[in-house]
């Protein structure tokens, strides 16, 4: 078992997202959950703090036909995305979207056939 003396977990409200940050020994992690505001299905992303480049990975709950528009939106940056479409999410619109951040970590993705696969 592994403790931790200086450990602090907080939960912001911004917006139209939940912003949870674990911070021990002066590491940080951020899960961030983001929700649709109005008829513009994809301004979900931009609730997203930080820089592209601190993002581990994300989520998107709705149809894959808006990844294009969606990588469009984020400048193109280059994440490991997975879009995930069911019941809830039958593909006509965006609900939601999960990221997992780790703030001021180099990171460098994994790439297999020219996409963008994982994190490292």
């Amino acid at each position: 078992m592994t403790s931790f003396q200086n450990l602090t977990l907080t939960r912001q409200y911004p917006n139209h997202s939940d912003v949870i940050t674990l911070d021990r020994d002066g590491l940080q992690e951020q899960w961030i959950s983001a929700r649709r505001k109005g008829p513009d299905e994809l301004s979900l992303l931009d609730e997203f703090p930080g820089e592209p480049d601190n993002i581990v990975a994300q989520m998107v709950f709705g149809g894959h036909t808006y990844y294009e528009a969606a990588r469009a939106r984020t400048g193109g940056a280059e994440l490991p995305l997975l879009w995930l479409q069911g019941d809830v999410c039958p593909g006509r619109h965006v609900s939601g979207a999960q990221a997992f951040l780790i703030p001021g970590q180099a990171l460098r993705r994994v790439r297999l056939d020219g996409r963008v696969v994982g994190t490292l």
